[in-house]
């Protein structure tokens, strides 16, 4: 099982089982900011959502002083509970809108480590990431384009 892959963000695909490597896909990030700091990135990311009227969660992910964004020990899913799930789409599943969130920035390939990321939005054309990082450049200028690959195979 691939759980370890997602369940805890790492820094470069190279730590996914080479035979699960064909599962890794391209995909541009919109970014509207990183923190250090996660109450910093979530008044600022509820602030965003505000001002662009887009919805914002934490995709039932709690902060935890100890271990940082994380999904609540309790959680239904045992797999993952008390560990991080990083994003890996652009639709919430509830109301299949579009939606800000925050991540850890070690999930994604290519960033920085020990960040949080209030990301906008993951597109698999560049074209649609560039239409959305228009929509938000008026809001922050610290909105930008990253190019990344996530996982999208099995996670259970």
């Amino acid at each position: 099982m691939l759980a370890f892959a997602l369940s805890r963000a790492q820094e470069t695909s190279k730590d996914i089982i080479p035979n699960e490597a064909s599962y890794l896909e391209a995909y541009y990030l919109v970014i509207l900011g990183n923190y250090r700091d996660f109450h910093e990135a979530n008044r600022q990311a509820k602030n965003m959502s505000k001002i662009s009227h887009t919805p914002f969660s934490l995709r039932n992910h709690i902060y935890d002083e100890k271990r940082g964004l994380i999904l609540p020990d309790n959680d239904p899913d045992e797999s993952y509970a008390g560990d991080y799930l990083l994003r890996r789409d652009n639709l919430d599943y509830e109301t299949h809108q579009e939606y800000l969130s925050i991540e850890k920035s070690e999930a994604y390939p290519g960033l920085a480590q020990s960040h949080y990321i209030i990301l906008a939005g993951i597109y698999k054309d560049r074209a649609d990431a560039q239409k959305s990082l228009k929509y938000y450049q008026p809001i922050t200028s610290k909105a930008y384009i990253k190019k990344t690959k996530i996982y999208m195979g099995c996670i259970h």
